[in-house]
This record gives structure tokens, sequence and C-alpha cells, in this order.
């Protein structure tokens, strides 16, 4: 009867480990799951704020080409499919985006954002992706308008 309890309690031990062990594998699963989710995220938020600026810098250039001296920016301009959005100034007084300069006509360099050196004939284009604050994407053309 000795015998019969110690296999009993025996077992109930391992019953209790074997649980534990699998308890422990499972809540190790679980956050892996969830770590992989946010990163996963995270990745696609990236992709989505680097294309809506390349998409600004895009819009921008294209009316540039329309019009060389164009300097109007834009707010908040949402893409339709990603939700993405991208915003744009050339206002130099402002301070919640760095500024792009419009130098095209210009016959001598000028100082853009971050003292930049724009040439005469150039324009620099910065575009700050969205919707949530973040660093901005800068692109610098080397050919001139």
């Amino acid at each position: 009867m000795l015998l019969d309890r110690t296999r009993a309690g025996f077992a109930l031990i391992l019953t209790l480990l074997i649980l534990a062990a699998l308890f422990f594998f499972a809540f190790a699963l679980a956050r892996l799951h969830v770590a992989d989710k946010t990163l996963a995220q995270r990745r696609e938020h990236a992709l989505v704020a680097e294309q809506a600026a390349k998409a600004g810098i895009e819009d921008a250039w294209l009316r540039l080409s329309q019009e060389g001296t164009w300097n109007a920016g834009f707010n908040a301009v949402r893409l339709p499919r990603s939700g993405g959005t991208y915003a744009m100034t050339f206002n130099r007084a402002q301070s919640a985006l760095p500024f792009s300069t419009n130098n095209h006509e210009g016959s001598s360099p000028t100082t853009g954002w971050d003292g930049r050196s724009v040439p005469a004939g150039h324009v620099h284009l910065g575009s700050r992706r969205g919707p949530a604050p973040s660093w901005p994407r800068w692109w610098e053309p080397t050919r001139s308008s």
C-alpha cells in the first residue's frame, strides 16, 4: 500500500511538472506570436509611410514640371488605398515640418533646411511621412529643372 501511494505521488508530481512545462511553452508561444505581429505591423506602417513620402516628392516634381515657380506645398494629403499621408511646405517661418526650397529661377545658391545649400536652378524637396509623427525622408535631386 505504501508503494501505491509513492507511485501515485510520483505520478501527481510528474503530471504537475508536465502541465507546468506545457503552460510555460504555451505562454512563450503566445508572447512570440504577439511580438511577431507587432513587428509585422511596424514594418507595414513603415512601408506605407515611406511610400507616402515618396508620393509627396513625386507630386511635387509633377507640379514643378508644370510650373517652375510652384511653392504652395501640401498639407496632409491622404493616399486613397493605404491611408498614409504626406505633407510638404516651403514656408521657412513654421517649425512643424522641415521646409523645401525652390531655387529654380535663382541666380545664386541659397540656404535651405538644416543649412543645406541649394544651387541656382535646383530644388530641394522634403516630404514628411505620416500619419504618426516620424522623421522626414529626404531626397535631394541632382538634376536641374
